[in-house]
C-alpha cells in the first residue's frame, strides 16, 4: 500500500482495479499502456504495433475496442500472452 506521499507523486490515472487488487498500470510487450483509452489506441504505445496491427490483434483475440481499464484478468492475460509470443516488438526490432 502507497502513503499518502508516495501516491501524490505518482499520477493518478495509473492506479486500476482488478477484482479488488489495485494494479498500477497496464504493461504489455514491456510498455505501460494508457488505460484511459480504447485498446486500438493504447495498443500504439508498443514500439512496433500500429494501427492495423493494434485492430488485427483485437479480432484475432476477439476482444471489442474498449478503454483498458474494462478489460478483465483474462483479456489482459490473452492479450500480454499473444503479443509477445506472436509479433517481434519493442528493444527486439532495434
Amino acid at each position: 500500500m502507497y502513503s499518502w506521499y508516495q501516491r501524490k507523486l505518482l499520477p493518478s490515472y495509473c492506479f486500476l482495479q482488478f477484482h479488488g487488487i489495485k494494479v498500477q498500470c497496464i504493461r504489455v510487450g514491456g510498455v505501460e499502456i494508457r488505460y484511459h483509452k480504447r485498446l486500438a489506441v493504447s495498443l500504439q504505445s508498443v514500439f512496433g504495433i500500429g494501427r492495423t496491427r493494434a485492430h488485427q490483434i483485437l479480432s484475432e483475440l476477439n476482444i471489442e475496442n474498449k478503454l483498458a481499464n474494462e478489460l478483465t484478468g483474462r483479456e489482459l492475460m490473452s492479450l500480454r500472452e499473444y503479443v509477445s509470443s506472436t509479433y517481434v516488438i519493442g528493444q527486439d526490432l532495434v
